[in-house]
């Protein structure tokens, strides 16, 4: 889980997932997969 606040940026990643840079920063990598992306940017307003 993840707070709208937290999400600083966000890149396409491969097959169509998505990269999220957060702060604070995380350890690993948060990606987004692609059967989720839709709904995420949703999350987002995008």
């Amino acid at each position: 889980m993840v707070s709208v606040k937290a999400v600083v940026e966000i890149h396409t990643y491969f097959n169509s997932r998505l990269l999220l840079k957060l702060l604070p920063k995380e350890e690993e990598q948060v990606i987004v997969s692609r059967e989720r992306t839709t709904k995420f940017k949703r999350w987002l307003d995008m």
